[in-house]
């Protein structure tokens, strides 16, 4: 090995170390779903049994339908959310507009658990703000089932699509909009057929990260969903169900996500370079200074996106100082909860801050390393590194459910608690 080393160089093993590390986490466990997913539990006959039975049962095919109207949802609403903030941001002055955009990528940082537990004290069956509309006359709904699915989506993934969006925003070429307003185009007119047209790769992309996170996501419909079955859920049921067998319907279901992702690349991509415009950028976007209603609606309507979208973090900061007597909350707060958690189960906060540190050191040295190597040394080689180790960007951790053995996924131990 250290003949190898003084031969090749310290760079060349980093670049050998990058292979290995998608062989071992990313090849090996896609390789066992697919491999499983064409094994029949019972009988262990190698087929396209599971997916001709998934493709010919209703309750499979209602909960695929399921998912993609439940991702749709919630893409369309992060595009309609994040655009506006984007644009509002970008091309007007906004009083704290630094404020707002911390505020707003915060919502991506908050774990999907955190965010439809909240809304579930808000607007469950006994939520706070669900009461009070109902003692002012108001029966809203409640937030289980694919309504609430919908929404907890839209205000966790927008940001995506105002991050990207801002973006793109920002390199127009403010003489095209200059010469659609010589031509007599209104700013509505304006907005919608040539600002829009123009930072269309930066919508979709935006987009397509909404509906791939929206796609996979397990806890929100696992938690707000009820009865409304998705298949991330339904894989995991079907994982423990199968755990004693192959899991073979788990794999399916598994690389049936993976192929609806891949389907929605790829129409991204297409949509993205029939849009696709270049610019020298030789007059900068103005950012203006409204006055009037158009001030106030602009403000207000930056603010309520932004504040909706944190409101689930507020509930939950809250709540945490309630005084409770077992699951159920009490009058008056304290600090009771953090007594419990600190001192009844304190391997679990041990565990979270040991795992994420770990991960983090090593996601550090580990991608700074590969990071150089590939940008330094161009290479076919390190071309094809970089494809291979962008391709976990394009799953999530349901698609391992029945991957790297059983126990190996940090998916499973994560939904431990819940069987």
């Amino acid at each position: 090995m250290l003949n190898w080393l003084r031969k090749n160089g310290f760079w060349s093993a980093v670049t050998l170390g990058g292979f290995i590390i998608f062989i071992i986490l990313i090849f090996f466990p896609v390789f066992n779903i697919v491999r499983e997913s064409f094994y029949d539990a019972e009988t262990g006959k190698f087929g396209i049994g599971n997916y001709i039975t998934f493709f010919t049962t209703p309750y499979y095919m209602r909960a695929l339908l399921n998912s993609v109207v439940v991702s749709l949802g919630g893409t369309a609403g992060a595009i309609l959310l994040g655009v506006p903030l984007a644009f509002f941001t970008t091309r007007y002055r906004i009083r704290g507009s630094a404020l707002l955009s911390t505020l707003a990528t915060l919502a991506l940082l908050t774990p999907p658990f955190l965010g439809a537990y909240a809304w579930i004290v808000m607007l469950g069956r006994n939520g706070f703000l669900r009461q009070l509309l109902m003692t002012l006359g108001i029966n809203f709904p409640t937030i289980y089932g694919p309504l609430g699915i919908i929404i907890v989506y839209s205000l966790q993934f927008y940001p995506f699509v105002y991050l990207l969006t801002s973006s793109g925003l920002q390199t127009v070429d403010r003489s095209l909009e200059e010469a659609a307003e010589n031509l007599g185009a209104r700013p509505l007119r304006k907005f919608f057929l040539v600002t829009v047209p123009l930072v269309i790769p930066s919508i979709t992309s935006g987009a397509l990260l909404a509906f791939m996170l929206s796609l996979a996501n397990f806890g929100t419909p696992m938690i707000i969903g009820a009865r409304y079955r998705v298949l991330p859920t339904m894989a995991y049921n079907m994982y423990t169900s199968e755990v004693a067998t192959r899991p073979a319907m788990a794999s399916t279901i598994s690389i049936i996500l993976v192929f609806a992702a891949s389907l929605a690349i790829f129409l991204q991509r297409y949509a993205a370079n029939r849009r696709k415009y270049t610019s020298l950028l030789l007059n900068r976007p103005v950012v203006l200074r409204l006055k009037g209603y158009k001030n106030l609606a602009v403000h207000a309507v930056s603010y309520f996106i932004v504040a909706l979208s944190t409101l689930p973090i507020v509930v939950v900061v809250v709540f945490a100082f309630r005084n409770t007597s077992g699951p159920v909350f009490t009058k008056g707060f304290g600090l009771d909860s953090f007594r419990r958690v600190i001192f009844d189960v304190p391997q679990a906060i041990t565990n979270s801050l040991i795992y994420s540190i770990t991960a983090v050191v090593l996601i550090v040295i580990v991608g700074t390393l590969l990071g150089f190597v590939i940008s330094r040394r161009r290479n076919t080689v390190n071309g094809v590194l970089t494809t291979l180790l962008m391709s976990p960007t394009f799953y999530r951790e349901q698609y391992w459910v029945s991957g790297l053995a059983r126990p190996s996924t940090g998916l499973l131990y994560c939904m431990e608690p819940l069987r």
